[in-house]
């Protein structure tokens, strides 16, 4: 259990007149603000939906009889111009395109929840004033897979080097990767996950995501026009409750193509108070309804075994595939659109993880805004799993739980065991390859962001090294000692807490004292962690609180501790204390207990002769609590699996210096 004190959204609501939206969106105002990503909007009037309206909509999968939904101007406008915008996706020629935009065949009538609602789109991103401006025209059209992303405009530009493979390197290669591919799918096992993903593969088709199976390269060929196409292999991932699809777009070079142009980013939560509750929608085949454009199928075609004939065919995507690069940026595009709608026109606290939509709302306002979510997607044409809408005091997301009665992020205990084996099963075969990172990081960077917000980020830098790793060789991917111990000993507990107790918070434990050296000639740090025996405190002035002798003494245990490596060196000595700063630089304090420890710091250093040194207070306390709730930041055992140095600390010689 992770603790989690600050969250995310304070609202009052409030009587006021009514407000418009896009002059047509009738609703009840209340007023608050919101701490997003560090950045606390300024107070304004937010728009809340009235509770007399009309019973919801139950075919998006809502419950019956709730009296929250969308004021019924809105409704009404999503009927009248549902008509004009199947007329604009109906003039588009290519069928495929056509099938997947209106959701239904051509000879059906258009359907609110299936069809995607072009012109309500426009008119919402109108009102919400949302930056990118080409969605629609992009929905109509498709995405393409490869090249430059174009630009949404939501995020800030990526200012990384990039070695993009040049597109028609990828399609003189396309020979090859087809045999290769080809060979590798001959090669796989029939057993219950391939017929899972072929089962899920030819769902996709009779949705019209896809086309296929197609028996051979002639086929493929024929429906591309051209021969220049580039297939990817669709392989397995076991997911606790379902096996699931994913193309590798990576070792056929489409991935490579695609240019990066900007940093995706997610929102993330940071402060707030009152008693919320949480709503949760999780979108259906998410990346399938994201088009792609016509010309781009010729990267887009899939590769599958199939179980009937134990033979691969091919399935060209019309929707984006699970495992491009671009599909990413492209279905984010959307989904950061859609989250602009409900911030900007209905005012609510709302939050996207990819496909995972879910906000934070007092309990009187929660019910109304998962109510606008679900009827916004509905009418959008943006399908979601209706079976896993969530409106609760503890909702689960992606895993991670968050109680908001007791303020506490809890991961499940599935979810829990799950990591557990994915790192022990890491641990076990000695070697984490890119593949084994991504998914490693992919699985606990939601959990991370929602403890620690973008400081969090820092926490997977290693695995996001290993996970872009080019060298491949053995010596590159196998795990480090450290890597390996450091699992085990927090496994076992043999933590000890590195702090002394603060007896502000009621905190017990023993006093205790500690110093890390990093020199850039030594090939590993040094540390000490020591408890300050009864008999020295006790030696000390009475105080409420002992703790500025404390740190003052880990000074004086800092310099005997790690002389032999000062001698003739720049030291420069940071301590996590003003009021021990300013004595020891101005050589005296008023308290006789502390001046004799300062004189005992200042002639230890001066027998270590040729020493420079500059001492400095380190303004920022920086206290990690592991995931055993104890203080891991002077651990001696986590450290020395680190091969950190464990120095031996002269307690008996500094106490009899000192009385």
């Amino acid at each position: 259990m992770f603790l989690y004190k600050a969250l995310f959204v304070m609202l009052e609501a409030v009587k006021s007149s009514p407000v418009q939206l896009a002059e047509l969106l009738r609703t009840s105002p209340a007023q608050g603000f919101l701490c997003i990503d560090g950045r606390q909007l300024e107070q304004k009037k937010v728009s809340r939906l009235a509770p007399d309206l009309a019973s919801a909509s139950t075919t998006s999968g809502g419950s019956a009889g709730s009296g929250i939904g969308l004021p019924a101007q809105t409704r009404k406008l999503a009927q009248q111009l549902l008509p004009v915008s199947d007329r604009e996706l109906l003039a588009e020629r290519d069928p495929h395109l056509r099938r997947l935009l209106r959701g239904v065949p051509d000879d059906a009538p258009p359907q609110l929840g299936r069809t995607c609602h072009i012109k309500l789109y426009e008119e919402m991103l109108r009102a919400a004033q949302c930056k990118d401006t080409s969605l629609t025209g992009r929905l109509r059209s498709g995405f393409p897979i490869v090249d430059r992303i174009e630009e949404s405009q939501q995020w800030p530009a990526f200012a990384k080097p990039q070695d993009p493979v040049p597109v028609q390197e990828a399609l003189r290669r396309a020979w090859e990767f087809k045999r290769k591919i080809f060979q590798r799918c001959a090669a796989v096992p029939v057993n219950d996950n391939l017929r899972a993903i072929w089962k899920s593969t030819i769902e996709d088709v009779e949705e019209g995501y896809s086309v296929g199976p197609l028996a051979d390269e002639a086929e493929v060929s024929a429906f591309i026009g051209s021969e220049e196409w580039i297939p990817t292999q669709r392989f397995e991932v076991v997911q606790k409750s379902k096996v699931r699809g994913c193309d590798s777009a990576t070792s056929n070079l489409v991935n490579r193509t695609a240019v990066i142009t900007e940093k995706l980013q997610l929102p993330s939560t940071l402060s707030g108070r009152q008693r919320l509750q949480g709503w949760v929608l999780d979108e259906r085949k998410a990346y399938r309804q994201i088009p792609v454009k016509v010309d781009h199928r010729r990267f887009t075609v899939i590769c599958l075994k199939d179980p009937g004939d134990h033979k691969p065919k091919y399935f060209v995507m019309i929707g984006h595939s699970f495992g491009l690069v671009s599909a990413v940026y492209k279905y984010n595009h959307r989904s950061a659109a859609i989250n602009d709608i409900f911030e900007e026109i209905f005012s609510m606290i709302s939050f996207n993880f990819y496909d995972d939509k879910y906000g934070f709302e007092t309990c009187a306002t929660a019910p109304s805004a998962r109510k606008v979510a679900e009827e916004i997607h509905f009418r959008l044409g943006a399908q979601f799993e209706a079976k896993k809408l969530q409106l609760s005091l503890s909702p689960v997301i992606l895993g991670v739980t968050y109680n908001l009665d007791s303020m506490v992020l809890e991961i499940e205990k599935e979810r829990k065991e799950e990591l557990v084996e994915t790192i022990d099963s890491i641990l076990h075969a000695g070697t984490l390859d890119p593949g084994s990172a991504g998914k490693l990081k992919g699985k606990l960077m939601f959990g991370s962001s929602q403890l620690w917000g973008k400081a969090g980020r820092a926490f997977f830098r290693p695995l996001s090294e290993r996970q872009y790793l080019k060298d491949l060789t053995e010596d590159r991917t196998r795990l480090t000692e450290p890597l390996i111990k450091v699992p085990e000993e927090v496994r076992r507990g043999d933590l000890h807490g590195g702090f002394t107790p603060d007896l502000r918070k009621k905190e017990r434990g023993l006093d205790r004292v500690g110093a890390v050296m990093f020199d850039r000639r030594d090939d590993h740090p040094r540390q000490f962690s020591a408890v300050i025996p009864e008999k020295v405190v006790r030696k000390w002035l009475f105080r409420k609180t002992q703790i500025v002798p404390m740190e003052m003494i880990a000074t004086v245990l800092a310099i005997e501790t790690f002389k032999d490596h000062l001698r003739g060196k720049d030291v420069l000595l940071l301590i996590d204390s003003e009021a021990v700063e300013a004595s020891l630089v101005k050589g005296y304090s008023s308290k006789q207990d502390l001046c004799e420890i300062i004189e005992l710091f200042w002639d230890l250093a001066l027998e270590l002769r040729r020493i420079s040194l500059s001492i400095e207070s380190l303004r920022i306390r920086i206290q990690w609590t592991g995931p055993l709730g104890i203080s891991c930041l002077s651990a001696k055992p986590w450290v020395l699996g680190l091969g950190w140095a464990a120095g031996r600390y002269p307690f008996g010689k500094i106490g009899d210096l000192l009385f």
